[in-house]
């Protein structure tokens, strides 16, 4: 952790580059676990005149292992309010302890409901150019988790059609401010159809607000394969949460730059900024490029791009001489690109994004309201048998309204009839359909169930949406 005198250092020799204290923007900065990379990131933007205060936040293992939850400290909050950004270096939830992802709290908590993410090709021929906008706050990274049975454990895919309208606008506004010509969704809506299904629906209906930027829809699959073998191809990718952070290290490994990638997290008005990647190897955790790479962003996002701009030049020209990675350690090398701040590259592009993208308000935000109507639930049981004597039992406790229709198990229709090779484990979806159906006859049918025997686990209520089944068929049906 970077000490408390560092910090005033760091904040003297800021106050002295500018014309007066109160001229300093404040940020927060989180060393984490790499103390090394922050010191070494900070001494650069003193050096190269960044007007900032710098005030400490303390997160990450050492936090959660002292006993807070979150892996934040409680007085740290208060600061990042007072903030307009988080420098933070890469900062590590202990996996043996079963704790949510610092990351997922910290976005959440601060709805930082976009991640872009700039990935270039830092060879001397490299052409490739693609920004990653990734929905940073739902699906499978939730994490919301449940053990259902001895054989079963459940994520939730949680994806908001407000969320969607969000990330999806910023990819677009993006776009347009960075004169960027093509937007490609990425999904898997084919199996997927309520979940992704809505992703690609308001992807659609926002790019038609935007005819003059194309856009293109790929299945996750296809992406990959692309990103693999043609990122070039590549222009502006938007995508929920899980398949932003695939495509995105895929495309540091491709292009080799996994040391050197930045990203940025932002709400309408913060914004937290930090390397895609953890720092796994000695020699990652020495080279600061991608945190100070990570820290030009925050100094366009704050309008400071003049420094920024001197930084990245820097960092660039580093790279060409080969002094960035290797051997040296992080104050060496923040040495090597301090002596470069006057310095352009030869060979590599400069470059820098319009990142302080303000999303318009959109009319109807959240969709129109739609007529909802119970139609049947869907009640999952723990059941150690064949389908067919719970198929005969479950019958038995059918009433006026609700009559089973079927028995699947992950996800697939082995009732009222079944394949024999079909694998079967312990976890059963039970479904019941009827008319004017009410929430007390989902009680009625869960008590005959529960007198039944039968272990029910949970249950998800069957409704249509301006007519149309806001739920998908059993596979095989």
């Amino acid at each position: 952790m970077i000490s408390i005198y560092e910090m005033k250092v760091a904040n003297k020799e800021a106050q002295g580059t500018t014309s007066g204290s109160n001229n300093l923007i404040p940020i927060a900065v989180a060393a984490g676990d790499a103390p090394e990379i922050m010191s070494a990131t900070l001494r650069v933007l003193v050096a190269a005149g960044a007007p900032l205060d710098f005030r400490q936040v303390t997160m990450g293992r050492d936090i959660f292992l002292a006993g807070t939850s979150s892996g934040i400290a409680e007085d740290s909050w208060a600061v990042l309010r007072e903030c307009r950004a988080l420098l933070k270096a890469p900062c590590s939830t202990p996996d043996e302890h079963g704790f949510k992802n610092l990351d997922v709290t910290l976005r959440k908590s601060l709805a930082l409901f976009a991640s872009v993410i700039p990935i270039r090709d830092y060879t001397l021929h490299g052409q490739i150019d693609v920004v990653v906008i990734r929905e940073n706050e739902e699906d499978l990274y939730a994490g919301v988790e449940h053990r259902q049975t001895n054989d079963v454990a459940q994520c939730l895919k949680l994806i908001t059609r407000s969320g969607c309208e969000r990330v999806v606008r910023y990819a677009f506004e993006f776009a347009v401010a960075n004169g960027r010509k093509c937007v490609t969704c990425l999904t898997k809506d084919n199996l997927m159809r309520q979940t992704d299904g809505l992703f690609l629906q308001v992807f659609e209906e926002i790019g038609n607000r935007y005819p003059h930027i194309q856009r293109q829809h790929l299945r996750v699959d296809e992406g990959l394969n692309l990103a693999a073998t043609k990122p070039q191809e590549l222009d502006v990718v938007v995508t929920p949460n899980m398949y932003g952070d695939l495509i995105a290290n895929l495309l540091a490994a491709v292009t080799g730059t996994q040391s050197y990638v930045p990203s940025a997290n932002f709400s309408q008005r913060f914004g937290c900024f930090e390397p895609l990647c953890d720092r796994s190897s000695t020699e990652d955790r020495e080279n600061p490029a991608a945190l100070l790479l990570s820290a030009c962003m925050m100094l366009d996002y704050l309008q400071v791009s003049e420094v920024a701009e001197r930084i990245r030049n820097a960092v660039l020209a580093a790279i060409e001489d080969g002094v960035i990675g290797g051997s040296m350690t992080a104050g060496e090398q923040a040495a090597a690109v301090v002596a470069r701040l006057d310095k352009k590259p030869q060979h590599l592009e400069p470059y820098a994004e319009t990142l302080a993208v303000q999303i318009p308000e959109i009319p109807g935000a959240g969709g129109p309201q739609q007529t909802k109507k119970l139609v049947g639930v869907d009640v999952f049981v723990e059941w150690h048998d064949t389908p067919e004597p719970l198929g005969d039992i479950l019958v038995a406790c059918q009433g006026d309204k609700l009559q089973l229709k079927m028995i699947t198990n992950r996800g697939l229709r082995v009732w009222p009839q079944r394949h024999p090779e079909t694998r079967l484990v312990d976890h059963w979806r039970c479904r019941f359909e009827g008319t004017n159906v009410d929430k007390q006859d989902l009680i009625d049918l869960l008590q005959r169930i529960k007198d039944k025997g039968i272990d029910f686990i949970k249950t998800e209520q069957l409704c249509l949406f301006d007519g149309k089944p806001g739920y998908t068929l059993g596979q095989g049906q």
